[in-house]
């Protein structure tokens, strides 16, 4: 499939849009927005995809640096379209151990450690640690008093 390009350049302020590959196809406009919808549509609708649009802006060089910025712009977009995706797709998973951590009195600042989350935002869920702590300390005085005491003179 081949990729279908376009061309806009503010001239005499206003917005004017080139198909290349559909010469016949021109768009002009004051508002960059309101062009690129009519473009966008009647492009699509002529031969049956989207075009890409290339934006001409200044000299050379700055049109040349508005592309690679957009590049790089489109290419975080996708990375973290990539991210939402991953961390939807372990998303079940991820909840069920938060709530197999949160049961076996692990705080929550040590939940986001071990599974490498964000800790504010396992705190916003569950809470600050302190009700942790204070568990763990009643469970460990618990342990510590069911330990057999050494007998006296028995000490290390």
């Amino acid at each position: 499939m081949t990729t279908i390009t376009s061309t806009a350049a503010l001239v005499d302020d206003e917005w004017v849009l080139r198909c290349v590959d559909y010469p016949a196809i021109e768009h002009h406009g004051a508002w960059l927005d309101d062009v690129v919808v009519q473009h966008r549509t009647m492009v699509h609708d002529f031969a049956g995809e989207t075009p890409r649009i290339e934006f001409v802006v200044g000299d050379p060089s700055t049109a040349s640096r508005i592309a690679a910025v957009r590049c790089a712009s489109e290419r975080a977009r996708a990375m973290r379209a990539e991210a939402r995706a991953l961390e939807e797709a372990v998303a079940d998973d991820r909840d069920a151990l938060v709530a197999r951590l949160t049961e076996l009195n692990v705080a929550p600042s040590e939940i986001a450690e071990i599974l490498g989350l964000s800790v504010r935002a396992v705190r916003d869920e569950l809470g600050s640690d302190e009700e942790a702590r204070i568990a763990r300390r009643i469970l460990r005085t618990l342990h510590h008093a069911d330990e057999p005491q050494p007998a006296e003179g028995q000490r290390d």
